[in-house]
């Protein structure tokens, strides 16, 4: 129990000034992006019960302001970081 109450606490220092700063329209660095991307992406493979929330929440804000292509490159990177599968399709071998 005391392990969920510090990493509900880790995320909410960690996003609460990323929040912030898209709640003002304001751009975000593509390591801010990076890491909120990453922590929401954690959350979703970890079954976190929160997650779905601060998904709709940062990527809603990031739609209202246009998201600039560092946010756009941090969230890649961070999907890259997190991802847990990864598919290969053969197209030149067609039968």
């Amino acid at each position: 129990m005391q392990d969920y109450v510090k990493q509900q606490t880790d995320v909410k220092r960690v996003m609460l000034p990323i929040f912030d700063k898209l709640s003002r329209r304001e751009h975000l660095t593509k390591s801010e992006a990076e890491l909120g991307a990453r922590i929401l992406f954690d959350g979703l493979t970890q079954g976190s019960s929160n997650v779905c929330e601060l998904l709709i929440g940062f990527f809603g804000a990031l739609t209202i302001k246009d998201a600039t292509l560092d946010e756009l490159a941090g969230m890649a990177t961070a999907m890259e970081a997190t991802k847990q599968f990864t598919f290969h399709f053969n197209v030149d071998n067609r039968s």
